[in-house]
């Protein structure tokens, strides 16, 4: 029995994808609907999320003085003081801002916006985190009348003495019970000037009581501070909405614009919310430039591609090109990849390297239908003979970018965006080189060299 060593090179992987066109148009439609899928699946945002190593814990005590908290409150919590408050070191973008502004007093357009906030949070997905800026604390004042207090026979330290034990959260222990320990609270803080109103400060032998408003005058108002924040000449607070690291700033500013149209139709004539900035639009301008940029850097290649190559084989080296993002954009949801500035930066970069590895099986292959080759033969040959190389070089490169992910610090949550991108991308390139660009390139045939251009594209 004859050995035929030209029948060995059709056996194995690359051969059975290069006679399979079916299975290799197959799977490049695989890898262009996925990417389609993948790419509208992937949550869109300005700054990729991070979450930092450490949190700020602050403790507010209000009256107190720069002495009294050095020597207290780290020993103790006085009383006083209001609830721990910690916030978890992580960035997150500003999605959108949006200005509450009109005639009326700041006050109550403060309480107005802290309303929208609360409404949005909890109605809108994608928008619970979201914070009023731009307002003065409110504080409320009491002037005590000198008169007053005569008329009903009670001191000044007596009134102070009553707003400070009614006016307090504080917690009275627990009581067991068998069916487990119930906590007791006195709940009973002072927010409005008709609360510290009512509060009591003598109870008379004739059954009647003194209240804080009988002796004192309650005012309602703001921090005595410098503030200007206006809107087209109006007193204006600004209500700003910061991603929580599952948002996605499209349908977060497209159900706000529909927010902010349904509560002006709601609010009062003297009040309206505008538009004050859309993280949406810098996205969208982000992905304008980059997406030009890397459709002209495509037509780029392959104006040059036809130039030196032959033109089908450079036609399929462009749609390599193509299948290599798409394919790339099908896993990068799955490994936590966001649509972000870094991450379509890595798309553009890495668009002259994905083409490499093509344009060398497929000039192999063509070079050896030139030289008399059947387009099946000259195409399993052609790459099986490139395949290591392609291989290690694609190899290479991945390893080039591979340290960015593998950082300790806290930037390799930003650097992996820029690694994966890439590493995906060039993965795609390499089945696309090897298993599909051989299929289409299998039916080929001799250039004709006759005519004008013969010389020149021989």
């Amino acid at each position: 029995m004859v050995h035929n060593p030209e029948h060995d090179k059709h056996k194995g992987l690359l051969a059975w994808w290069a006679k399979n066109s079916v299975a290799a148009n197959l799977l490049m439609l695989i890898a262009l609907i996925g990417g389609v899928v993948g790419y509208f699946s992937m949550q869109r945002e300005n700054n990729p999320g991070a979450v930092f190593p450490g949190a700020s814990i602050s403790v507010a005590w209000p009256g107190a003085s720069p002495q009294e908290i050095e020597e207290q409150t780290i020993n103790n919590m006085p009383r006083e003081a209001y609830r721990p408050q910690v916030q978890r070191w992580q960035n997150s973008d500003q999605i959108a801002g949006f200005a509450l502004h009109g005639q009326v007093e700041r006050r109550d357009l403060q309480r107005v916006a802290r309303e929208i906030r609360n409404e949005i949070s909890s109605t809108i997905p994608g928008a619970s985190l979201v914070e009023v800026m731009g307002t003065l604390g409110e504080e409320v004042a009491i002037e005590v009348s000198e008169e007053d207090m005569r008329r009903y026979g009670v001191s000044f330290a007596e009134i102070a003495q009553a707003i400070a034990n009614s006016s307090i959260n504080t917690s009275a222990g627990s009581v067991r019970t068998d069916l487990g320990d119930v906590r007791i609270a006195s709940r009973e803080l002072a927010d409005t000037a008709y609360e510290f109103e009512n509060i009591i400060v003598r109870q008379t032998s004739d059954g009647g009581v003194v209240r804080v408003g009988d002796v004192a005058t309650v005012i309602d108002g703001l921090v005595d501070a410098n503030l200007n924040a206006t809107f087209d000449g109006e007193q204006m607070v600004i209500i700003a909405i910061r991603s929580t690291g599952s948002s996605d700033i499209i349908d977060v500013s497209n159900a706000m614009k529909e927010y902010l149209e349904r509560k002006n139709a709601e609010l009062p004539s003297t009040l309206q919310l505008s538009v004050w900035w859309d993280g949406a639009d810098q996205f969208n301008s982000q992905l304008t430039v980059i997406g030009s940029s890397a459709l002209l850097g495509l037509a780029l290649v392959l104006g040059v591609l036809v130039l030196f190559l032959r033109p089908i084989v450079a036609l399929w080296v462009t749609v390599g090109i193509a299948t290599a993002f798409a394919g790339a954009f099908l896993i990068l949801p799955m490994l936590g990849i966001t649509l972000n500035f870094l991450s379509l930066f890595a798309f553009l970069i890495v668009i002259g390297v994905v083409v490499d590895d093509a344009i060398i099986v497929g000039e192999n292959i063509h070079a050896r239908v030139e030289r008399g080759e059947q387009g099946l033969t000259a195409a399993v040959v052609g790459t099986q003979m490139v395949a290591k190389p392609v291989v290690f070089a694609v190899i290479t490169t991945m390893m080039a970018f591979a340290p960015w992910m593998m950082l300790t610090g806290p930037e390799v949550q930003f650097t992996r965006q820029i690694s994966l991108v890439i590493i995906a991308a060039l993965a795609f390139s390499l089945v696309e080189a090897l298993f599909i660009l051989p299929a289409h390139l299998a039916h080929i045939k001799p250039q004709n060299t006759n005519g004008f251009f013969g010389p020149f594209i021989k």
